[in-house]
């Protein structure tokens, strides 16, 4: 509405957990106006059996889906 009403592009912040959530909630962001997206990722270190390349190759993973999900561009913030 608010986008409509000024005219100003609406850049949506997405968190999530799970591929399937960032999927859902992207796409559900495109359809209702969103003009870009922007992804909060945050890394979970708490689990010492997990290696540093299996975090990223996870997080690679979620924002390549996203990006392949929608139409509207996709920038990503990662936070420690």
């Amino acid at each position: 509405l608010l986008k409509h009403l000024t005219g100003i592009p609406v850049i949506a912040n997405l968190n999530g957990c799970s591929v399937g959530a960032w999927l859902d909630v992207a796409r559900m962001l495109e359809d209702h106006g969103a003009d870009a997206i922007e992804m909060s990722l945050h890394t979970d270190t708490s689990d010492p059996s997990q290696g540093a390349d299996a975090v990223e190759q996870r997080l690679l993973e979620a924002v390549e889906a996203v990006c392949d999900a929608v139409c509207v561009p996709v920038s990503v913030n990662h936070m420690m």
